[in-house]
């Protein structure tokens, strides 16, 4: 853990709500202990110590953050966002019908606080730590447009700094990163960290539905990345 004895921990943080997510299987909230996390994703454990769940908090975001790979891009495949798993290998502007099989949006209500990394309050945070300034050039400082960059080396640092996080009595701060959606403001994500204990819970679970390519919300998303 880096010491920031001259730093206060920002108080901007969103207790948890509502939140939807995307994944492969009839409980996408769940955790996977055996599998390895390879950090891959924005705010992933650099370390390989715990898993990250990625939700978001309105269907219309889940499905943008989800499908959002299969647009006309030209980044390569490696660099797209992977949100729920499943690495595209046809032509872009296609959602492949293999995608729907076996795939469920899942609701649930995220328990704990999140840290609001966006905030003025978390970006000067950030902006004064070491261990971020350490990955920037001399000539840069830190930016909430770096959040949605794809220095996956510094946005995961990020994250081992708020897990890091604890109380007087050792107990965690944070259950995981509230941040904005790099497809608009109005959509907002969850990034949850798997708690150190089994008899932590992170969500209660409300409904799951398998995902449909009729479902309005999907075809809405679709309108917004120019997919058919």
């Amino acid at each position: 853990m880096w010491q920031v004895a001259n730093l206060k921990v920002p108080t901007d943080i969103r207790e948890g709500r509502h939140a939807y997510r995307l994944g492969w299987g009839d409980r996408p909230f769940r955790w996977f202990p055996d599998t390895p996390n390879e950090p891959t994703n924005r705010f992933d454990d650099p370390e390989r110590q715990y898993q990250v769940l990625y939700a978001s908090s309105d269907k219309l975001g889940a499905y943008t953050e989800c499908i959002s790979r299969f647009r006309h891009s030209t980044l390569e495949l490696p660099q797209l966002e992977d949100f729920d798993g499943f690495q595209p290998t046809i032509q872009p502007g296609i959602v492949p019908e293999s995608w729907f099989e076996n795939r469920y949006v899942e609701l649930a209500i995220l328990k704990g606080n999140y840290a609001d990394v966006s905030s003025a309050s978390w970006t000067a945070y950030f902006a004064q730590h070491q261990s971020v300034k350490e990955l920037l050039p001399d000539n840069e400082d830190y930016d909430i447009s770096m959040l949605r960059g794809q220095r996956r080396e510094l946005t995961q640092r990020i994250s081992r700094i708020v897990y890091d996080m604890s109380n007087n009595d050792g107990s965690q701060i944070f259950a995981g990163i509230f941040y904005p959606s790099r497809f608009g403001d109005n959509l907002h994500n969850w990034a949850i960290f798997q708690p150190e204990s089994e008899s932590t819970s992170r969500f209660t679970m409300i409904t799951v539905e398998k995902v449909s390519s009729t479902d309005s919300v999907y075809r809405q998303a679709c309108d917004l990345l120019n997919i058919t």
